[in-house]
């Protein structure tokens, strides 16, 4: 089910939930909360985050292999106001 372009592998989007898990890393910790691997945990209930001074912050994920990546979705969490 793989289309090959080069050295590198398309999959379709239902595809990318195998990448839950996968070793993340981020630009700067923020208070030992919050780590990478909430990013891509799968649970819309937990989130990373970077320090607030972060301000060409960053997060990857690596695939293990290469990926031809048409699309990303990113989910940002949403606040409360109380």
């Amino acid at each position: 089910m793989c289309h090959e372009y080069g050295d590198c592998c398309c999959l379709p989007a239902f595809f990318l939930s195998t990448f839950i898990g996968k070793t993340a890393t981020k630009s700067s910790p923020y208070g030992g909360h919050y780590p990478a691997e909430f990013g891509n945990d799968g649970d819309l209930t937990t989130f990373f985050h970077t320090a607030e001074d972060d301000y060409g912050s960053w997060w990857r994920v690596d695939l293990e292999l290469n990926y031809c990546v048409q699309a990303v979705n990113l989910i940002n969490r949403q606040f409360r106001k109380n």
